[in-house]
């Protein structure tokens, strides 16, 4: 009688922090932005840490998989985006779209159902969690300002703009011809500063709090998003150079 091999699989977890070892700051922050039920923070997550509020921002960025839409890209699991967040192209920055909702039936993936297609999204392009897009109210001396005048204006000069095309206006004013605008471009939402400490679950109970490190060797290749150049000084945070990543 021959013998029967079966093999078992077990689900294991590959270190994202070097020896285990960093240091973490007292006490917990408060999140900054919306972070689903049932997310759970890895240690090496990337958050944006504010003292003055004792908050922390997640920072919510992805790579792209193949397969998707320009309006329903696939990304891996595990990532942080929430419905409602808006994000970019990173390198696009006169465009951002809302999250409608999030299909996670897929196993090997999930899907962004986007409020709007972002034209020419593709394999390996890094979506984040972004600002608006769009025009901001301003006052006569800020940089960037421009004049709104009547939309039959002939000849516009380069610090005017016309009615009609202070779209998309992100205030709240009745605009109208005198007033000042000027035009907010995408980008990242949050800088990273620190990384996540210690893994935390959010199941909807209690208080949630993030506990943040400000020193730790970061194994990147454990690590399931991506690390934009804008962010780094060689291999350290540009926000904090006690933060390494490597490859090991």
């Amino acid at each position: 009688m021959p013998i029967e091999f079966k093999r078992t699989t077990y689900k294991g977890h590959t270190p994202e922090i070097w020896r285990g070892e960093c240091k973490m700051l007292p006490g917990g922050f408060k999140p900054k932005n919306t972070i689903s039920t049932g997310t759970v923070l890895n240690r090496g997550t990337l958050v944006e840490v504010f003292f003055d509020t004792l908050e922390a921002a997640v920072v919510k960025v992805a790579k792209v998989l193949n397969g998707g839409t320009t309006s329903k890209p696939r990304i891996g699991k595990g990532h942080l985006f929430a419905a409602g967040d808006v994000v970019m192209k990173v390198g696009k920055n006169d465009k951002t779209v809302t999250v409608s909702s999030i299909d996670t039936s897929n196993a090997d993936y999930d899907v962004l159902n986007l409020s709007a297609a972002i034209t020419g999204l593709t394999k390996d392009d890094v979506l984040a969690e972004s600002i608006d897009y769009g025009y901001i109210d301003a006052e006569s001396g800020d940089e960037g300002a421009l004049t709104i005048v009547a939309n039959d204006t002939a000849n516009p000069t380069s610090t005017q703009i016309k009615l009609n095309q202070v779209t998309p206006y992100l205030g709240e004013e009745t605009l109208a011809a005198g007033d000042y605008v000027k035009l907010q471009l995408a980008k990242p939402k949050y800088t990273p500063n620190m990384i996540v400490g210690a893994v935390k679950t959010f199941d909807g109970k209690g208080l949630p709090t993030i506990d943040a490190a400000y020193e730790a060797v970061v194994l990147y290749p454990s690590l399931n998003f991506p690390l934009l150049d804008d962010w780094m000084n060689g291999c350290c945070l540009k926000a904090n150079p006690n933060i390494l990543f490597i490859k090991q």
